[in-house]
């Protein structure tokens, strides 16, 4: 075989291999872009899907949560003259213990004021529909909200007597409890205004970005 033949057949062998190694990385690019489209269209799509079901969970999320602020809100109003009267009942207690003379008509009438405050329910129906909407942070700081009126009814309904302890002896009521536990519920609520608020400003599908393809 003559040099002008060997010469054509190199040439020829290299504007294939040329050719197939074009046309493997146009097919590489092309599957590349493809992907990145598909992607896309993903992106859209999840977007446009989710975006109406998240507005909609949040809106039923803002509803409930809003319930319990105005219960919360609704207790601490009713407490109000209560709280006191509790004081009140407990220093009629301490006075009768030192001998001295109290009336029944007065412990009465700071036991009717205190009497008038009923269990904190709408907390509780509050707190359960948070339960079925969440997220489980939110809800676990509306059951402490929940315990805590839990424990101010219970302060309230013992102020001035005494209550059972474990062991079975009998205990003098906390004085400034029901005080105490009434500025510890308006600080959770706070809390739980500011968490639930931060909730409800941060998008799920902001938080969910598309997992990239791997391999040609």
């Amino acid at each position: 075989m003559d040099s002008e033949v060997i010469a054509a057949v190199i040439g020829g062998g290299s504007g294939l291999a040329g050719a197939l190694l074009g046309g493997t990385a146009a097919v590489i690019a092309a599957r590349i872009q493809a992907r990145r489209a598909v992607e896309a269209g993903l992106a859209t799509a999840k977007s446009t899907y989710l975006a109406p079901l998240d507005t909609a969970r949040r809106t039923a999320q803002r509803e409930v949560y809003a319930k319990l602020v105005d219960a919360v809100y609704s207790y601490l109003e009713a407490v109000a003259r209560a709280v006191p009267a509790a004081r009140m009942l407990e220093e009629l207690e301490e006075s009768s213990r030192q001998g001295v003379v109290v009336h029944h008509d007065t412990v009465q009438s700071q036991r009717d004021i205190v009497n008038g405050v009923q269990q904190p329910n709408e907390i509780k129906r509050a707190v359960q529909h948070i339960a079925l909407e969440g997220p489980e942070t939110v809800y676990s700081r509306a059951q402490n909200i929940e315990q805590v009126a839990e424990r101010l009814f219970k302060a309230l309904r013992g102020a001035g007597g005494q209550y059972q302890l474990p062991n079975g002896s009998l205990a003098d009521t906390e004085p400034e409890l029901a005080s105490q536990l009434r500025d510890t519920l308006e600080s959770h609520i706070r809390s739980f205004t500011g968490l639930a608020s931060d909730h409800l400003n941060n998008r799920d599908i902001e938080r969910s970005p598309i997992i990239p393809a791997t391999g040609p």
